[in-house]
């Protein structure tokens, strides 16, 4: 365990902030997308959203929450990290 929290506290590589960067906007866009059908109800909009988009909303928004923890995991001098 301390190792994952030293980790996450050590400074990322530049790649991976852009790794980071990325995952944002994957769960911002998965979340407006999962959003849809709630908002289009209380708007008054009578209109059914397919099942499917719904589960791509999902899909990339996990995606993003992965990406988002997977890019904040390396660290650019690994040696300094306990055991």
């Amino acid at each position: 365990m301390k190792t994952i929290f030293a980790r996450i506290k050590g400074e990322t590589p530049a790649f991976f902030k852009g790794v980071i960067k990325v995952g944002i906007a994957l769960t911002a866009i998965g979340s407006a997308i999962l959003g849809l059908p709630a908002g289009l109800a209380a708007a008054g909009v009578v209109f059914v959203v397919p099942s499917i988009v719904t589960t791509i909303g999902g899909l990339i928004t996990t995606g993003g929450v992965v990406a988002t923890a997977i890019g904040n995991l390396p660290v650019v001098n690994p040696e300094n990290l306990p055991k």
